[in-house]
């Protein structure tokens, strides 16, 4: 199986596929369709995670860019956004 990310999977002394990590939503979402990309700063706050996966709460509340986020690996490796801030 091919490695998520060679950094990610290189660390010695965490797992960072492991846990919930805080981020931020680095592009705005803007329909119930569309995927989020977020930035993990403990990881590089400049590299962009493509492709995130959500949870809408509403039809009308979307992530928007700079909404604080939880975020977590599911077992195939996709990024998911638990939970955002603000409501």
């Amino acid at each position: 199986m091919p490695a998520l990310n060679d950094d990610i999977q290189s660390n010695e002394n965490t797992d960072r596929r492991s846990g919930s990590w805080y981020a931020v939503v680095a592009k705005d979402v803007v329909s119930l369709t569309d995927l989020a990309e977020v930035i993990i700063p403990e990881f590089d706050d400049k590299l962009r995670f493509a492709r995130v996966r959500w949870m809408p709460r509403s039809d009308a509340s979307y992530p928007d860019r700079g909404d604080k986020a939880l975020v977590q690996f599911d077992n195939r490796g996709n990024l998911w956004i638990v939970c955002w801030w603000p409501f």
